[in-house]
């Protein structure tokens, strides 16, 4: 059988390239490695990965050896102008060229005497490119490209049918990287985003260990009553801890069982001064973060009702057109205040007070103090503030 030149020594170095490949695509910082493996097999010193937006022609990703930015910038040019077809594309008549239209793949030499032709060739006085194209998506192109020096042979036959065996697994490999890599930025901001909300928040495998925790339950769990402990949500008293377990091995397997969604509330006792904590835990789309074949997880949300929160009276004025004076009122009143203590503690009368209330309802359109409250505490306009009696969530005073 013709294997165009390729030796059972070439496929052992091939298949590891191609499982180092598909490690790359989950650790994007294995792509150097896969970069100078490859550059080895095909005697390439100069060679890069390059994935670029077609709408503004920027990079998003890179990973070169021995190529200027300046080089990068003009195949990242070509790329975004061919809609990724680079390789298909006309290139000028002094390069002598092979091509395998199916994969994407090209093979250019670049004759002595009018190697200016090509400008991304001729900066670094090369004699031969072979590359593939890769294609991630309808806006993001890019290529991998080997290059070689006039000092060295032009790649051959054997090389272009190396690299025919690995495109297909090279194209794949950056399409899972990209997508893994949009998946993992839409996570970390999602994560961010919950260390802004209220309630303390914990995400569970169905065993009960701690996936994520935002910076409200690492306070919690200072205080012990619902904490994490050796990577665990735990509790202090055993009957709630078992409670807890079995809340979210149900919620778990819920989903496992065909069940979109699955809750449990449990209520957290505490010392007799203090209101019990009010937990939920519910259960998750197994697609969290774009991964479908991910097992399904868990969310644990734990309220606490003696939990101040600080109405941000800056957001009330741009929000509502209150002035700095209806905000105060409106602000204390959302935090707990009466209007005698707002008198007193602002120095004004209480006729004062009702006044800035009567302005705050009309702006806010609303008819009573109850649904003044309820408007701003479901608004975007109060940040989380201690979560007990301490600033750091323990306890002390």
């Amino acid at each position: 059988m013709d294997h165009g030149g390729i030796t059972v020594a070439d496929m052992e170095r091939i298949l590891d390239l191609v499982d180092l490949c598909y490690s790359s695509a989950t650790d994007g910082n294995r792509w150097g490695c896969f970069l100078d493996r490859l550059g080895a097999m095909f005697d390439a010193p100069m060679r890069h990965i390059l994935l670029v937006d077609a709408s503004n022609r920027q990079i998003k990703y890179t990973v070169s050896r021995n190529i200027d930015s300046k080089t990068q910038r003009l195949w990242a040019k070509t790329i975004a102008q061919t809609q990724g077809e680079w390789a298909l594309s006309s290139f000028p008549l002094p390069l002598r060229r092979e091509t395998d239209a199916d994969q994407g793949l090209i093979a250019l030499e670049c004759r002595k005497d009018a190697c200016r032709a090509y400008d991304c060739l001729a900066d670094h006085d090369i004699r031969s490119c072979l590359g593939t194209n890769v294609r991630v998506d309808s806006n993001c192109f890019g290529m991998l490209g080997l290059m070689r020096r006039p000092s060295q042979p032009p790649f051959d036959a054997v090389d272009l049918t190396r690299m025919k065996i690995l495109a297909p697994h090279i194209n794949r490999a950056m399409r899972l990287f990209v997508q893994s890599s949009a998946g993992d930025r839409q996570c970390r901001a999602a994560f961010a985003a919950l260390d802004h909300i209220a309630p303390a928040l914990a995400v569970l495998e169905g065993s009960g260990h701690v996936v994520y925790r935002n910076d409200k339950m690492l306070a919690l769990a200072r205080e012990g009553d619902v904490s994490i402990l050796n990577g665990r949500v735990h509790a202090r008293s055993p009957q709630i801890r078992a409670r807890l377990l079995t809340a979210v091995q149900d919620c778990h397997q819920a989903v496992l069982g065909g069940r979109s969604h699955l809750s449990r509330a449990i209520a957290v006792p505490r010392s007799p001064e203090r209101s019990p904590l009010a937990v939920l835990v519910g259960s998750a789309r197994s697609d969290v973060c774009g991964d479908a074949s991910a097992s399904p997880l868990v969310v644990l949300l734990v309220t606490d009702p003696d939990a101040c929160h600080e109405i941000q009276r800056s957001a009330l004025s741009e929000l509502y057109g209150m002035t700095g004076a209806e905000a105060d009122v409106a602000g204390m009143l959302a935090e707990g205040f009466s209007p005698d203590e707002i008198a007193r503690e602002l120095a004004i009368s209480l006729n004062t007070v009702r006044t800035h209330m009567k302005r705050a309802f009309e702006k806010t359109r609303v008819g009573r103090q109850a649904d003044l409250v309820r408007v701003l505490l479901t608004s975007p306009v109060h940040s989380p503030g201690p979560l007990g009696p301490g600033e750091d969530g323990s306890g002390s005073t």
